[in-house]
C-alpha cells in the first residue's frame, strides 16, 4: 500500500499561482518562477508548460499512482476547471506528483485542496 501524502492543504488559486514543490505548498503573491500551476481565466495552466496536468474523471481522489498513470498518458498543460473539478499536476522535472481539486470560487480566485506526494526524481 502507498503511503499517505502531505496534506490536504487549502490554498487560493490565482493568476499568481502555486507552488506545489514549496514544504508546505504556498500561493505566490507576486509573479514567480517557481510556481508549478496558475489561473489563466478559468483555466488551470501548468509552468512551465511541459510539466503537465491531467483531468481525473473518477470519482473519489486520485493518488499517487493514478496520478502518475495519469500523467504518462493524457498530460496536457492546460483544462478549463468547474467546481469540483480534480487534476493531477506533475511539478518541473519531475519533483512532485499532486493532486488538485477546485473547492469553492473566492474573493479573488478559488480554494483548492491539494495533497503532494514525491514525484519520480524524488
Amino acid at each position: 500500500m502507498e503511503g499517505a501524502g502531505a496534506g490536504p492543504y487549502e490554498l487560493l488559486f490565482t493568476n499568481n499561482g502555486v507552488d506545489l514543490d514549496a514544504d508546505p505548498p504556498k500561493v505566490a503573491t507576486v509573479p514567480d518562477p517557481s510556481i508549478d500551476i496558475y489561473d489563466a481565466g478559468n483555466v488551470m495552466t501548468s509552468y512551465p508548460a511541459w510539466s503537465g496536468l491531467a483531468a481525473w474523471g473518477q470519482p473519489g481522489a486520485p493518488q499517487r499512482q493514478h496520478c502518475l498513470s495519469l500523467l504518462n498518458s493524457f498530460a496536457t498543460s492546460n483544462s478549463r476547471y468547474v467546481k469540483g473539478s480534480r487534476y493531477c499536476v506533475r511539478t518541473q522535472g519531475d519533483l512532485h506528483v499532486a493532486a488538485v481539486e477546485f473547492v469553492e470560487p473566492m474573493s479573488g480566485g478559488w480554494k483548492i485542496r491539494v495533497t503532494v506526494w514525491p514525484g519520480t526524481a524524488s
